[in-house]
């Protein structure tokens, strides 16, 4: 069994730019471009991310897309990983997730 004290954070940072655009009864998108997102752990581990996210969602067919683009991540040894991309697409119509 894992230790109380083994997952937990000792710190959360994020910073960025954010928009965020919406259409009153049709859909609501939050954009961020260069967002840092930092979180430390109470055993020393530490990660950073940086990304652009675009978040859609759609009242009149109900969905919701997530897209993350060039998603880079660096650990506490200044290990960079391979950058992602990412998309997650929802929707009520077809109740599918791709």
């Amino acid at each position: 069994m894992l230790s109380s004290n083994s997952n937990s954070l000792s710190s959360v940072e994020f910073g960025g730019d954010i928009w965020l655009d919406a259409l009153v009864g049709k859909e609501l998108e939050v954009r961020t471009e260069t967002t840092k997102f930092n979180v430390a752990f109470v055993d020393g581990q530490t990660y950073s991310t940086t990304s652009s996210v675009k978040l859609r969602y759609s009242q009149e067919r109900p969905g919701v897309r997530v897209d993350v683009h060039n998603m880079l991540i660096k650990d506490q040894d200044s290990v960079e990983y391979p950058a992602l991309d990412l998309a997650f697409d929802w929707s009520s119509v077809t109740r599918r997730s791709i």
